[in-house]
């Protein structure tokens, strides 16, 4: 500062002091030198001089109803000598802070320069990183620790590089044919990292790079052994080593192929992070979801007619937590030169003890206040364990029912408001002016993917809009059920909805047992009826022979009239054949022909048919 000062022209009233320096025990003390160093500038009225603080936020911290008196005083002196009644004219403050959020809203506003030192960006990571001579580091692993650096400041950047050299030369002199491996570079990574609090979730992502390595080097260990020895394991199914992209999706990703050849000497291992690429020539919503239930990652992109388009890629067989997804993610964040990545989750929220409302809230605007500070940004949602879902089984006669609902209502709201914010600002001339802040959902819940979808406005892939109109079709369409001749609706069609015969009928007044279907005896009934009616004379006849109709399945006897009550309870539709049936005006009388047919032709049925002839055929005992 006090060089920034003199090279402009600018007096300095003080030598460059941390605010602690301005910190006095007594009370007052602290405005008194504070006031002091201020007024000196009416020495020179003639010359602009200026006050340099360090931590600034210690002497201007935002106020509340808990703030204590001595706060509340030195932030009150502050602000009488900038624009207020004290006002120094040709005084100017130079300060700086790592917690612009924490200051007092009345300071910042005096404050005419904001100026924004951020954590270096992809490319600057790589340009610093390039640094390192490549007779230490080969190229190939200085471009894998520009992502495994994600959200390293300078100075841990510097901090590394210097380890890094240290250790070739200590390895060097004990062996001289020594080639420094990504492993020792990510374990050197993962130190710095600590060493400076830099985590992701519960980890560093150096040392989750560096787990993840270690997975698909096993897996293709095995997947080489079970291609040897097929007959070891037959239970374990090998997955192909790059899956083919879709067709929408082959022009965005930039695939590696898994089998190159390599020289032996390389130490060079594909990873997956080598075929996620996403290109800048193609313009992205901001906005990611990646299900674990459908084992996919889901893009949102405009296409030339501005109309938007989701683009897929599958995850690989060592995906399967969030954790290892970092990889996957980090990459996407070097191809769109992110400066910052936030991960928000419930290991971030435990470690920042935020265990009430009012804590979690602020923790979550402190992270997004964050990325907002940066022009290209990444931020991560944990869904699952952030709002976590409730489902409730219930039973009854119908079946078992599952009911599921959000279970942190507040914090899923807050949620999706800030996903819908995620932008990618059209591509400019000067690609440093361009905004991008991108949002990533991560989901597990089927519940809660579809829920989230639906309420942030994600738009939906061709086979989600398929699902989407055969779940309406299913809770509008109205279907005959040929069991029970009832209607029905799909979305409805439970256990226990549906009361049916499933067997033929037989008239039990012949010696044979004539065998009829439910319909031929309905109009029979019908008939008879009519001619008991008509013919007074025949009534006594009719009403004798209306009971001799019986049901095979239950020998209960053919009624008309009335309700329908059968012998079996189930769900509503003809088995295989519930997609046959059609609306009520057509096809009436096929589907509920086939459904007869099925009974007529029912092998345990006719068997008792034919037991219950030979029983009565038999001479009765005298």
């Amino acid at each position: 500062m006090s060089k920034l000062a003199k090279k402009i022209g600018i007096a300095m009233l003080g030598p460059p002091l941390a605010a602690g320096e301005l910190e006095r025990p007594l009370v007052g003390q602290s405005e008194a030198i504070i006031l002091d160093l201020c007024m000196r500038g009416n020495r020179l009225p003639h010359l602009m001089c200026c006050v340099s603080i360090d931590e600034i936020d210690s002497l201007a911290p935002k106020r509340d109803e808990d703030s204590s008196e001595g706060k509340v005083a030195k932030i009150s002196v502050l602000l009488s000598v900038i624009e207020g009644i004290k006002d120094v004219s040709n005084l100017m403050f130079f300060s700086a802070t790592n917690r612009l959020h924490m200051m007092d809203e009345a300071f910042l506003r005096r404050m005419s320069g904001k100026f924004f030192v951020g954590r270096p960006s992809a490319d600057a990571r790589k340009r610093i990183l390039d640094g390192i001579p490549k007779t230490i580091l080969q190229p190939h692993i200085i471009k894998k620790l520009a992502t495994a650096t994600t959200n390293f400041s300078g100075a841990a950047l510097k901090s590394l590089t210097s380890a890094i050299t240290v250790h070739y030369i200590a390895e060097k002199r004990r062996e001289e044919n020594y080639e420094m491996t990504e492993e020792e570079t990510l374990i050197l990574a993962d130190r710095t990292a600590r060493q400076y609090q830099l985590y992701l979730g519960l980890d560093t992502l150096p040392r989750l790079l560096l787990q993840n390595l270690d997975d698909q080097r096993q897996l293709s260990k095995m997947n080489t052994e079970n291609q040897q020895n097929p007959s070891v394991n037959p239970t374990i199914v090998t997955t192909q080593p790059c899956l083919p992209p879709r067709p929408t999706f082959s022009t965005i990703l930039e695939t590696k192929t898994v089998g190159e050849q390599v020289s032996p000497g390389n130490n060079i291992s594909v990873t997956p992070s080598a075929r996620f690429h996403l290109t800048d020539q193609y313009r992205f919503t901001g906005k990611i979801i990646i299900s674990f239930q459908d084992r996919c990652v889901r893009m949102e992109m405009i296409q030339t007619n501005n109309k938007r388009h989701v683009i897929e890629d599958k995850l690989i067989e060592t995906e399967q937590s969030l954790q290892q997804l970092l990889e996957r993610i980090t990459s996407y964040g070097n191809d769109r030169n992110v400066q910052l990545l936030q991960l928000i989750d419930l290991n971030l929220l435990s470690s920042k003890g935020a265990h009430e409302e009012k804590k979690i809230f602020e923790t979550l605007k402190e992270r997004y206040d964050e990325c907002m500070e940066y022009k290209r940004s990444m931020i991560i949602y944990d869904l699952d364990s952030l709002i976590g879902v409730n489902k409730s089984e219930s039973e009854s006669s119908m079946g078992t029912s599952v009911s599921s609902s959000v279970v942190n209502q507040s914090i899923y709201i807050y949620v999706t408001s800030r996903f819908r914010e995620a932008k990618v600002e059209a591509p400019r001339t000067d690609q440093k002016l361009t905004i991008e802040r991108w949002a990533i959902a991560v989901i597990r819940d089927p519940f809660l993917l579809k829920k989230f979808t639906a309420d942030v406005d994600f738009t939906l892939t061709d086979e989600q809009l398929n699902e989407e109109k055969e779940e309406q079709r299913r809770a509008t369409d109205i279907l005959l059920c040929a069991k029970c001749k009832d209607h029905y609706i799909e979305i409805e069609n439970k256990m226990g909805a549906c009361n049916y015969h499933d067997g033929f009928v037989y008239d039990n007044l012949t010696l044979d047992l004539i065998k009829h279907k439910t319909s031929e005896v309905i109009e029979i009934l019908n008939r008879e009826e009519y001619i008991a009616f008509n013919e007074p004379k025949r009534k006594d006849e009719m009403d004798r022979q209306k009971g001799r109709f019986k049901y095979i399945c239950c020998h209960g006897t053919v009624q008309i009239g009335g309700g329908f009550n059968g012998c079996k309870k189930g769900k509503h539709g003809f088995g295989k054949m519930k997609k046959i049936n059609q609306r009520v005006d057509s096809m009436e009388k096929d589907v509920i022909n086939m459904w007869e047919m099925a009974c007529f032709d029912n092998t345990e049925y006719n068997r008792r048919l034919t037991n219950l002839i030979e029983t009565r055929k038999k001479p009765q005992p005298t």
